[in-house]
């Protein structure tokens, strides 16, 4: 889609393609295309909203929790105030741990061991479980990601889709979008995507 022009009661559409351009006219035109969406930056549209720079430190550890599997989420904790802390359940028992990391605190200091440990410790204490013994997890590749929710979920591979850098800032960061079927409706699918490149949603 290159082009997007609205008329009294239609919109019209042009869109490129190795074969050529054509154009397209319908009653509606739905922008469903994505926080970076084509047809609002055709239509000079904005994202609304505020949005501000922060690092956070994303750890996978083996832990037995009696918790929901369901995202948590934690606004300003006693243990880093002021900032937001994730947790949620993922495959072969790993919970990933998301935290905010304080305003002048580099990468660097936040990935040490201790840090790592300390930051892990607070927050399992915090939500009762102090002294719950952990390790740091090997992240699963996309093929035993798929395979769980295969087992467990009954959901099926639709595709994935690989990204070496972050899209907005084109920074270094491998990896990889995972689409999965849970929803059959005869002709119809309905794909979900089980990794999302925006944070407090998950990657």
């Amino acid at each position: 889609m290159v082009k997007v022009e609205q008329e009294a009661d239609f919109a019209r559409v042009e869109v490129d393609t190795p074969e050529g351009t054509y154009s397209l006219e319908a009653e509606w035109l739905v922008a469903a295309d994505g926080g970076r969406s084509p047809i609002r930056t055709a239509m000079n549209l904005q994202m609304e909203g505020a949005s501000y720079e922060g690092f956070f430190v994303i750890a996978d550890i083996k832990i037995d929790l009696p918790l929901p599997t369901e995202r948590l989420a934690y606004f300003d904790p006693d243990w880093n105030p002021g900032n937001t802390i994730l947790m949620h359940r993922e495959p072969h028992g790993i919970w990933r741990v998301d935290y905010q990391l304080p305003a002048g605190e580099t990468p660097e200091q936040a990935l040490r061991p201790e840090s790592l440990k300390a930051r892990i410790d607070a927050q399992l204490a915090m939500i009762g479980h102090a002294g719950a013994r952990w390790e740091m997890a090997v992240p699963l590749d996309a093929k035993q990601t798929v395979e769980w929710y295969g087992k467990h979920l009954d959901m099926k591979f639709v595709l994935a889709i690989a990204e070496d850098e972050v899209p907005s800032t084109k920074a270094p960061d491998p990896y990889m979008h995972v689409f999965l079927d849970d929803r059959d409706h005869g002709q119809c699918r309905l794909p979900r995507l089980c990794a999302a490149s925006l944070p407090i949603l998950g990657r």
